[in-house]
């Protein structure tokens, strides 16, 4: 079964309406979504996770609607703005998304020790640079594994060795999940075939 299929979706977001292609996206491998900007490529993150509504058309997402509830365990969502609580620790966010994915905390510790990055998880979220808090917002929200991996810039702020390691976390996860990417960086070593999603100008 196709992890994302899409039929004449028409997107009506702030200002613009945006036409999705229609796609079909295999349950495993990376796939980028890729476009100028304004192009509609984090509204259609968006829909797939559930929060935008076409205007017309049809989106499935693992076999049923983006907004049912039952896909919730089955899709994680990264998106470009990170929302961490200014004076909550790293430790504590952990502990909060453990909680709410029914995870131990040891999931989440495994993936910071993973980039190296244990010394800092009971620093306040704004007290971490841009980079840090990237990170650990990366790490938050695609922890753990899920069949859908939804990721928009990822590798905002990242240092190299930061991306290197996330280039082969979303290779591995791929080999068992669907990972949907907005990336601009057309150059990135993938180490297995990646397929693209074009995006089209904002009609």
């Amino acid at each position: 079964m196709p992890a994302i299929v899409t039929a004449g979706v028409r997107l009506a977001v702030p200002y613009d309406a945006v036409e999705v292609p229609d796609v079909s996206v295999h349950d495993r491998g990376v796939t980028l979504l890729e476009g100028r900007n304004g192009s509609g490529k984090s509204a259609f993150v968006e829909l797939c996770a559930g929060t935008v509504r076409p205007a017309r058309g049809s989106a499935r997402v693992l076999g049923l609607d983006p907004a049912d509830p039952r896909i919730v365990r089955s899709r994680s969502v990264c998106r470009t703005r990170v929302a961490l609580a200014p004076d909550a620790s790293v430790r504590q966010h952990l502990r909060l998304f453990a909680g709410a994915a029914g995870e131990p905390e040891a999931t989440y510790l495994e993936r910071f020790a993973l980039h190296g990055e244990l010394a800092w998880l009971d620093v306040p979220a704004a007290r971490l640079s841009t980079g840090l808090a990237r990170l650990a917002w990366v790490v938050l929200t695609t922890t753990p594994q899920r069949d859908l991996v939804l990721l928009d810039e990822p590798f905002l702020g990242l240092d190299a060795v930061a991306q290197d390691i996330l280039v082969r976390e979303l290779d591995g996860w791929a080999q068992s999940s669907a990972v949907l990417l907005v990336d601009h960086d057309a150059e990135r070593p993938w180490s297995d075939r990646v397929d693209r999603i074009r995006m089209g100008e904002v009609a």
